[in-house]
């Protein structure tokens, strides 16, 4: 993990390398992998929604989920796969579709090496 003192000095060094001139060329900023991004314009690749959350049982009145955190592998770009992380899925979450004034219960399990904030 990146300590936010490192984070802070970088972002100020890279502001004052941007502002000479000297540093990463605008056209140089397009490429991603082997795609030039100025040349995608003809791939539509739209998102899919996640699924919606299917509850993991009862406890009484209260409703419980459970959520696996863990890595994936998506294609955004064809050809071109990507490291992800998802919930109980390789990329995002699932939907959460709650009622008002029913109780609930999330049980998280961290199947990753990181740290996870979930918001």
């Amino acid at each position: 993990m990146i300590s936010r003192r490192l984070f802070n000095g970088s972002l100020v060094a890279g502001t004052a390398l941007a502002s000479t001139g000297l540093g990463v060329k605008p056209a140089d900023a397009l490429l991603v992998g082997n795609y030039d991004i100025a040349k995608l314009d003809g791939i539509s690749n739209k998102l899919p929604l996640p699924p919606i959350a299917t509850p993991a049982g009862t406890d009484g009145d209260v409703t419980i989920f459970d959520f696996k955190c863990q890595y994936g592998e998506v294609e955004f770009l064809p050809g071109l796969k990507s490291v992800t992380m998802g919930m109980n899925a390789p990329y995002l979450a699932p939907i959460l579709v709650l009622e008002k004034g029913k109780k609930y219960r999330f049980n998280f399990t961290n199947d990753t090496y990181e740290k996870v904030a979930v918001h």
